[in-house]
C-alpha cells in the first residue's frame, strides 16, 4: 500500500481544514449541546458536496473513495468528533447501496443521500441484538416490517434506514424510507455522554410495507453485509478518533510552550515530553491504521473487515488514553466544563463503544485470525 496520499488529495484536505476551521469549529459546542440544529449544518456540508464524497459522479456524488470520506472526518474531527458517527451511518449506507444495491435502488436513492436531501442511517440493533445481531426479534411477514430499533443514528431525521430483520427465520436487509403514517413511530431519543451532536434515537416499525425491490441482496449473505456496514461505520468514526488526537496533541503542545512553571516552560520536562512523544506516535500509528482499513475497501477487500476492527480498536483505545494524558499535561486549564479538551475526554471514551466495542473489534479480528 502506498501510504502518502495523492497530489489531489492533498488538495483536498486544504479543503477540509479549512471547512472544519471556519464552518465546523464556531459551531462545535453548540452542536454539541444541540443549540445548533445537527440537520441544518449537514445540508450545509452538503451544500459542499460532503455527504456525497464516496457516491459515484454518475449519481450526482464526487466520486471519491471511502479514504477520501475518512480525510473529511479527520478534519472535522478536530472540531466536532460526534459528526464521525453521524456521517458514518451516512457513509455506510451509501457504501452498502453501491455494493449491493441494484441499479434501480441506486438510481433512486443515491443522488438524494449525495445532495443531502436524505439521511441515511443502520437499523441493526435492538434491546436484546447489539453485538448480538444475528439475534435481532423484528421480521418481515408479508411484505410488512414490525419490530423496534434502538441507537438509531439521526433516527429522528433519517429518510432512509437500512433494517435488519428476519423473514421466514433469515437475516434479511431491507431498504425503508421513513413512513409518513402511523407504520412508523420515533421513541425516545438517548443522549450520549460523549460524541453529542449525534441524535441516537429509538425506532418503531408497524407493518410498514416493504416493496420486495427494497430488498438488498447480494453474493454475500445478510450477515457479511451487516458486517461490512459496521466495518465502514467504524472506519469513519475512527477518522474522528485520529482528528480528536491530533487536536488534543496541538492543544497540549501549545499548552506545554506557554505554561510557566519553576521559572521555566513546562515543556521543558521530561515528564511533560515523553507524554507528548506517546501521543504523537499514537496518532500516527493510528492514521495509518485508518487510512489502510479505507483503502482496503476495494484494493484488498479480503482483508476489509480485519482492517476495519483493527483500526477502530487501536484508534479508540489510544484517543481514550491520550486524550487523558493531554488533559494531565494542560492541568486545571483542560478540565473547564465547557473547554474543549473536557468534551474531547467523553468524546473519546464514548469512541470504544460506539459502533462496536473493543471486545467486540477483539472477537471480530481473532475470528479473522481463524482462530
Amino acid at each position: 500500500m502506498n501510504t502518502f496520499l495523492s497530489t489531489a488529495q492533498e488538495t483536498q484536505v486544504e479543503q477540509y481544514r479549512a471547512f472544519a476551521s471556519e464552518i465546523v469549529a464556531p459551531v462545535a459546542a453548540k452542536l454539541a449541546s444541540h443549540e445548533v440544529c445537527l440537520k441544518e449544518f449537514l445540508q450545509q456540508a452538503a451544500q459542499k458536496g460532503y455527504l456525497g464524497i464516496n457516491v459515484p459522479k454518475e449519481y450526482g456524488g464526487q466520486g471519491g473513495s471511502l479514504l477520501d470520506v475518512a480525510l473529511f472526518i479527520e478534519a472535522v474531527g478536530h472540531q466536532e468528533p460526534g459528526l464521525g458517527l453521524t456521517i458514518g451511518d451516512h457513509a455506510a449506507v451509501i457504501e452498502l447501496l453501491k455494493r449491493y444495491g441494484t441499479d434501480q435502488q441506486k438510481s433512486r436513492y443515491l443522488p438524494t443521500l449525495a445532495r443531502g436531501e436524505g439521511f441515511g442511517t443502520l437499523a441493526f440493533s435492538e434491546e436484546n441484538a447489539g453485538t448480538d445481531f444475528e439475534a435481532v426479534s423484528s421480521t418481515v411477514e408479508n411484505g410488512m416490517l414490525t419490530g423496534k430499533k434502538t441507537w438509531v443514528v439521526t433516527g429522528d431525521f433519517a429518510t432512509l434506514f437500512v433494517v435488519l430483520a428476519k423473514e421466514g427465520g433469515n437475516l434479511v436487509l431491507s431498504l425503508v424510507e421513513r413512513p409518513s403514517d402511523s407504520s412508523f413511530k420515533l421513541l425516545r431519543e438517548r443522549p450520549l455522554m460523549g460524541l453529542r451532536s449525534a441524535y441516537i434515537n429509538d425506532i418503531e416499525f408497524a407493518k410498514a410495507k416493504i416493496p420486495t425491490e427494497c430488498k438488498i441482496t447480494g453474493n454475500d449473505t445478510a450477515r457479511e453485509m451487516v458486517l461490512f456496514a459496521m466495518s465502514v461505520a467504524k472506519i469513519i468514526l475512527a477518522a474522528a478518533g485520529l482528528g480528536l488526537m491530533e487536536q488534543a496533541c496541538d492543544q497540549a503542545v501549545k499548552h506545554a510552550r506557554e505554561r510557566q512553571q519553576f521559572g521555566v516552560n513546562i515543556g521543558t520536562f521530561q515528564g511533560v515530553q515523553w507524554k507528548l512523544a506517546d501521543l504523537a506516535v499514537d496518532a500516527t500509528g493510528s492514521r495509518l491504521q485508518v487510512y489502510r482499513a479505507a483503502w482496503s475497501i476495494d484494493q484488498q477487500p479480503e482483508n476489509f473487515i480485519r482492517y476495519a476492527a483493527m483500526c477502530k480498536l487501536q484508534t479508540a483505545r489510544a484517543a481514550r488514553f491520550q486524550t487523558g494524558e493531554a488533559l494531565q499535561i494542560m492541568g486545571a486549564s483542560g478540565i473547564v466544563e465547557d473547554g474543549i479538551m473536557a468534551r474531547f475526554y467523553d468524546d473519546a471514551k464514548v469512541m470504544e463503544i460506539a459502533q462496536g466495542t473493543s471486545e467486540f473489534q477483539k472477537m471480530v479480528i481473532t475470528k479473522q485470525l481463524n482462530i
